[in-house]
């Protein structure tokens, strides 16, 4: 502070003081203030607690905490303030509100306060009055409260804990500073101004000279704590330590400067480093978390960038080993980085033009050898010390999210099974997982976050090809051997649509309501259809079932049951037929389906495959995979031994 703002204190601080307690008391406990209400419009009643930062400055955002405000679409703040300055009355200023949650209102302030005549330091006395209104601008109610609040023209940063910036950092530190004096954003900016030397351990010495490094204030009701990320604009990435000072530095919206205390400061700068790998077993396109510290996030205006190198070698279970090292280590792309001390990696893997795969994941084995971060920075080139890593990598593992879309929700209600859309999916599930028993292949519910490849399914209503089909791969080409990992059967297909074929894939429960006879006279239709669903089928005049009633011990809950479990059956059976055809099936040549009709087998013909034997009803079903076919999804997806689940 300087000294002319120190004697204002001192001529001042005992009144204001006594002042700003005072109305902190009247702030805590008169609360309620007055209030009126119009339009029946229900809400919370305000309260305010608790005002800040203090002091305030000209263009502050002064926050307000309590409770009672309201989201937008519901109504709108209006705030004013009507009292004095150093007990001279100023017009009645009024601004907008902003809700930040419920218990805390945002309002940005101009330099109208401060155009009164105080010196440096002003006390702020009002009764400021919060008025909500309506989407239509309509007044519902309003409530005042008493204010108390030191203003400032401006302040004065310092840094209490200098220590706090030294020692060993690395790129992308996030270093946190205690202090006060930090001016928010709307009102100017801190900086941190560094005098010194670098020398970055090849001998040579660096001069630094008015380097400023923008500061922002953690908690916007204090001024006492700030940080900034150490990112490679400041130092730069080549190890080394940085000797000299520094000295915080407040500049407003003006382009005056307030400059804080100066202190002494030692920062070691160290290169990066890689503490640990996980998982340690991973399959394709799986993700790698790499902890460490001093890794840079990709910035294309700083052209700065880390990337991971590796010496060793990968023995596949089968084939000769794969060695790298010296100037051809195998390179690794972060996917992310978080905070400078996690990267993410994926395990990708390309389809080359000769219709072959390559890169990590493609065949199991084991990674052995050494691991190291690469920070680029423009010309620079900083490698880490390396850490020594095993990696074992799996059979290939097909991941399936099985998506199910909003027109889902409306075939359940036209089969009257809506309240039972748990029971349903959990059977489709059951299907999924008993089908594909045996083989490296996980359907999931959730969008995986720890893989970056895998296959979609989407089950929605109606088919929007205009063609009655329960289900339809609509990817392009047979992908014999299951390449493929990324297949989606859903959307629209711009190349399938270019080859003449129906271009909207996924899964359409709607239409299995043909299966009706009552209802549609398509060749697959049964009667025992309508035996299973036409008690709640509002179509055939049936009652929905209600949520409960598939707990009932009675012949209501018992017909409620089956008819999940049945359509969970036709479900599950149908996506397991298409997930099929995305994995290669069948695998004959210019053949789509089994040749002929063979019951129980899921590969068939739709038009082969009766009702009865997709209900799993009658003796019927379930339906399984020709030898041939279970011999070739066991030749494609593998299924790991214990060591490597």
């Amino acid at each position: 502070m300087s000294v002319q703002r120190t004697a204002c204190w001192r001529r001042h601080g005992e009144r204001w003081l006594g002042r700003l307690v005072l109305g902190a008391l009247l702030l805590s406990v008169t609360t309620c203030g007055e209030s009126s209400t119009e339009g029946g419009v229900s809400l919370p009643p305000i309260f305010v607690t608790a005002t800040g930062p203090a002091p305030l400055l000209p263009n502050a955002q002064l926050l307000l905490q309590g409770s009672g405000f309201v989201a937008g679409n519901l109504a709108t703040h209006e705030v004013t303030f009507t009292g004095t300055v150093d007990g001279e009355p100023i017009p009645t200023l009024r601004y907008s509100g902003t809700q930040l949650d419920d218990g805390h209102l945002s309002v940005q302030l101009d330099d109208a306060l401060w155009r009164s005549g105080f010196e440096e330091l002003g006390l702020f006395e009002a009764t400021m009055t919060i008025r909500r209104f309506d989407t239509a601008g309509s007044f519902i109610n309003s409530r005042r409260f008493p204010l108390t609040i030191l203003l400032a023209r401006s302040v004065t940063p310092r840094l209490d804990r200098p220590e706090e910036l030294g020692g060993k950092r690395y790129i992308g530190d996030e270093i946190s500073l205690s202090g006060d004096g930090f001016v928010q954003a709307a009102e100017g900016l801190t900086v941190l101004s560094f005098r010194g030397t670098l020398a970055p351990g090849d001998g040579t010495l660096i001069a630094i000279a008015d380097l400023e490094v923008p500061i922002r204030v953690i908690n916007p009701w204090l001024r006492t704590a700030a940080s900034f990320r150490l990112t490679a604009d400041v130092f730069g990435v080549r190890p080394g330590r940085f000797t000299g000072t520094v000295r915080p530095v407040n500049i407003l919206p003006s382009g005056a400067r307030f400059e804080g205390p100066s202190a002494d400061v030692d920062i070691d700068l160290e290169p990066p480093i890689i503490t640990g790998i996980s998982p340690t077993v991973a399959t394709r396109g799986q993700i790698l978390r790499i902890e460490g510290r001093g890794f840079a996030e990709a910035d294309g205006q700083l052209e700065v960038a880390t990337v991971l190198l590796f010496d060793g070698e990968f023995a596949p279970r089968r084939g000769p080993v794969e060695v790298y090292s010296g100037a051809e280590p195998l390179v690794f792309f972060p996917e992310s980085v978080r905070n400078n001390a996690e990267l993410a990696v994926a395990l990708r893997v390309e389809v080359t033009e000769s219709n072959q795969l390559e890169g990590l994941g493609a065949r199991a084995g084991t990674l052995r050898g050494r691991l190291r971060a690469l920070v680029l920075s423009g010309e620079d080139a900083i490698e880490g010390p390396s850490k020594e890593i095993v990696l074992e990598i799996g059979n290939p593992l097909q991941i399936v999210d099985v998506r199910f879309l909003p027109a889902f929700d409306k075939a359940l209600w036209r089969f009257g099974l809506l309240a039972e859309r748990s029971a349903v999916i959990d059977r489709i599930f059951e299907v999924l997982a008993r089908d594909y028993a045996g083989l490296n292949l996980r359907f999931v519910g959730n969008t995986p976050t720890d893989n970056v490849d895998f296959a979609v399914v989407e089950v929605a209503g109606p088919d929007p090809n205009g063609g009655d089909l329960f289900g339809l791969d609509n990817t392009v080409g047979k992908d014999i051997g299951n390449l493929r990992f990324d297949d989606v059967i859903g959307g629209f297909n711009a190349d399938t649509r270019a080859l003449d074929y129906a271009a909207y894939g996924g899964i359409f429960v709607e239409e299995m309501l043909t299966f009706s006879p009552s209802l549609s006279d398509r060749q697959l239709s049964s009667p025992r259809f309508d035996d299973i669903f036409a008690e709640l089928l509002p179509d055939l005049g049936g009652t929905p079932a209600a949520a409960g009633e598939s707990a009932r011990d009675d012949a209501r809950g018992e017909q409620v049951r089956l008819a999940a479990r049945v359509l969970g059956n036709l479900i599950g059976s149908t996506i397991v037929h298409e997930v099929g055809h995305t994995l290669g099936l069948t695998a004959e040549a210019g053949r789509i389906h089994n040749e002929g009709d063979n019951p129980g087998w899921i590969m068939d013909a739709g038009s082969l495959r009766p009702f009865e034997e997709r209900a799993e009803i009658d003796g019927q079903g379930p339906g399984v995979f020709s030898p041939a076919n279970r011999t070739y999804l066991e030749s494609v997806l593998p299924i790991d031994g214990p060591a490597h689940r």
